[in-house]
């Protein structure tokens, strides 16, 4: 771990891992009435470069935005004691109401089933709620496993975003951009024949791509021509690494490639692009000249496009986090540090001994935590600089980053770490399993990982509970970490296995698959460097995965959006009413996953509410696609499945994480003082590595998996499934079977 000890010595570490995963290492700015330039601060009324405008708009709301104040309110009994009787099963399944499940199954089925208490066999469909819903009509108990919540959960946080940059964000986006370039002409004309003359023009060419991006083809003036038509030439190609020729630096170009439900959206692929624009393009603070830019873009936004800027910034910093990289909250300070509170043409042309404050001021400012730009062996590990709208800190990226080279260094053969591993986010939130597999497949042989995945695990520890609820995403992924905690004593004997353990990292793995699509836009990648009915009166009661932790937090997340979204003005009153319905189900959960737990009978509301689950979630499911024409919605045109790209070696690969169609679970659990089988579903996650051309869509990937036609011979269209399709992770097959 050598890059990374220099960086911090070991008396700081914990301290500085906290702050920057917490607050995405970039200086937060708490911008008020009355406060100093070097912290909290206010713009005051003041000349602008053009001599004509004023910055005298008040920044008090880009203070970076937090979700809620405090800690969420999950409902989750404290001091809970788990008091469930353990139990096994007879070699014949004899003690085991089995409602015939095992008349057809594989002898490895009954076997993994007889020693694990569960096993993963068979393919559920194209969505979650179809093997709960057939489970009522043939009167099987049903498993409510956490996968199908954080599945639905997922539904709605896409919706909801989606809805929000297509119907609210994107006009934003728009008019900021079409301001911003008109300022840019005005700003070019004002510096002709100064110092600042190619800093402007560097300007006219970063908003004309911008504004070509939105759809509104700007009038490019002919000195900035062909840097513009070279930019947009590249992302259309969305293919490569290869040189900016505006900032100067590798770029790399594939990230532009349309991924995630922004796909096959006209308008969300005009945002998609434009966002990634302003996300990635990072003007460094090693170029004078494009720190002039940098002055310059941030004096114009404060002046032109204040108000949009400070609007999509944060709602997006509501769903996805703040910004890792420096940008207009941070510079103004700068500015105000190194020019006071009058800020001329005259004043940026005439100062030199200003602007030299201004850089000295820059560059005391934070690194980004994260690097996703290609940089050689020989440069800073990450690049500093200013982005308009930068991509957001997150705490898995951070840990993920800090896993590969360079903060991994390389063995003596050459032999480097270039791409992470999903298990790798776990594992330093605790999971020994998680890390056990990391190592078994290849991390070990480099000795800064076990280092830094030491500093890690300490570090992660110490995260203020509060700091979770800052953002959705944040709240999102804390969900997620219950299932990390091996089940011991007092908890459902089929929880207590090391392959139950595996199958919880694959829950794990699959809502953090969903996650990062959902937020593909904005999180920061990582790179490396370089029914009917019967006669019979049948006892099908189920069961609910006793994670009442999971389930509290979900729901607090649910009420938190939905209040979040109501206090910025952009939900309708029907989207209130289905996430009120998404928290009641997960209140639900959570209650009965306690009274299982401390082995408390449960009511009928309770196996009613477990019965007809499967028409709950078909319900939510439905509403999460229903845009109001009165189409017909099926599940074969929205599948489950879905893929992400997370992680880029710059030699040419990528990282590809991947739900398939999920998976059936067949799980032995104890209701009212019998054993009994239940069905439930599950996901089927894939980790593999694609070449960085051919970054991954859900299209993409639903041909390959047979979830998404092709035009056949005769006009039809049909499924198919790929040959090559990728092995699914080894750690996931010794829980698994075949039906």
């Amino acid at each position: 771990m050598r890059h990374f000890n220099k960086r911090i010595s070991a008396a700081v570490t914990s301290i500085v891992l906290i702050a920057c995963m917490v607050a995405g290492c970039t200086k937060p700015v708490t911008i008020s009435e009355g406060s100093s330039a070097s912290g909290s601060t206010e713009v005051s009324a003041s000349q602008s470069t053009t001599g004509k405008e004023t910055m005298g708009t008040s920044l008090a709301a880009i203070a970076r935005p937090k979700l809620v104040s405090g800690e969420l309110e999950t409902g989750t009994a404290t001091g809970l004691v788990a008091n469930v009787e353990d139990y096994a099963v007879a070699d014949d399944f004899s003690n085991v109401m089995t409602y015939n499940v095992l008349e057809y199954a594989s002898d490895e089925m009954k076997t993994k089933l007889k020693n694990n208490l569960f096993v993963v066999a068979g393919d559920a469909g194209m969505e979650f709620f179809h093997i709960y819903e057939f489970n009522r009509y043939v009167q099987l108990p049903s498993f409510i496993t956490v996968d199908s919540l954080m599945h639905t959960y997922h539904l709605y946080f896409m919706k909801l975003l989606k809805n929000t940059e297509k119907e609210y964000l994107f006009d934003r986006v728009k008019t900021m951009t079409d301001k911003l370039y008109e300022r840019t002409l005005k700003d070019y004309e004002t510096y002709k024949g100064t110092e600042w003359e190619s800093a402007a023009l560097k300007n006219i060419e970063f908003a004309a791509v911008a504004k070509a991006l939105t759809g509104n083809t700007p009038d490019v003036p002919a000195a900035a021509s062909e840097a513009v038509n070279y930019e947009l030439e590249h992302i259309k190609s969305a293919s490569a690494i290869d040189q900016s020729m505006i900032i100067n630096k590798m770029e790399d170009y594939s990230q532009y490639k349309v991924r995630g439900y922004y796909e096959g959206d006209e308008t969300l692929e005009k945002y998609f692009k434009t966002m990634m624009w302003y996300g990635r393009m990072t003007f460094p603070t090693d170029s004078e000249e494009l720190q002039r830019s940098a002055l310059l873009l941030t004096l114009a936004i404060t002046d032109t496009g204040l108000e949009e800027w400070r609007t999509v910034y944060g709602v997006t910093a509501f769903f996805a986090g703040n910004s890792d990289d420096n940008g207009v909250a941070e510079y103004i300070p700068c500015i105000l540090e190194a020019y006071g509170d009058k800020v001329s043409a005259d004043v940026l042309k005439s100062d030199k001994m200003a602007f030299s404050k201004f850089m000295e001021e820059v560059n005391k400012l934070p690194a980004p935590s994260i690097n996703s730009v290609p940089v050689e062996k020989t440069d800073d590990n990450v690049v500093k600089g200013f982005r308009v709208m930068g991509q957001r800190f997150t705490i898995d990226a951070f840990v993920m980053q800090n896993l590969v080279y360079r903060a991994v260094e390389a063995l003596d053969d050459g032999t480097a770490r270039m791409l992470p591993n999903v298990l790798d986010v776990p594992a330093a939130f605790g999971s020994d399993t998680a890390l056990n597999i990391a190592k078994a497949e290849g991390a070990s042989k480099f000795p800064d990982y076990s280092t830094n995945m030491d500093i890690l695990r300490k570090s992660v520890n110490n995260i203020p509970e509060a700091k979770w609820s800052e953002n959705i995403y944040s709240g999102w992924f804390n969900s997620l970490l219950p299932l990390l905690e091996v089940k011991k004593d007092g908890y459902p004997a089929f929880m207590k296995s090391e392959e139950w353990v595996k199958k919880d990292l694959e829950c794990f793995a699959g809502s953090f698959t969903e996650l990062k699509h959902d937020t593909v836009l904005y999180s920061k990648s990582v790179m490396a460097e370089m029914g009917g009915g019967w006669e019979e009166e049948v006892d099908f009661r189920g069961y609910v995965e006793p994670e009442p932790v999971v389930y509290g937090r979900v729901y607090a997340l649910t009420n938190a959006m939905r209040d979040g979204l109501k206090n910025l003005g952009i939900i309708k009153d029907e989207d209130v009413e289905l996430l009120d319905s998404l928290a009641t189900v997960c209140n639900n959960l959570r209650s009965i996953s306690e009274k299982e737990l401390k082995g408390e009978a449960l009511s009928d509301e309770d196996f009613e509410f477990i019965e007809t689950y499967g028409g709950t979630i078909e319900h939510l499911w439905y509403k999460s696609y229903d845009d109001g024409t009165g189409a017909t919605i099926d599940s074969s045109d929205h599948p489950a499945s879905l893929v992400v790209d997370i992680a880029t070696d710059p030699n040419g690969e990528v990282l590809e994480l991947a739900n398939g169609t999920p998976s059936v679970i067949y799980v032995v659990v104890p209701v009212d003082g019998t054993l009994r089988i239940a069905r439930g579903v599950v996901y089927n996650f894939y980790q593999f590595t694609v070449p960085i051309a051919n970054r991954m869509t859900d299209t993409d990937w639903g041909v390959m998996i047979g979830t998404v036609p092709v035009e056949g011979a005769d006009g039809y269209p049909e499924y198919h499934k790929a040959d090559n399709i990728p092995d699914k992770p080894a750690w996931t097959t010794s829980y698994r079977a075949e039906r």
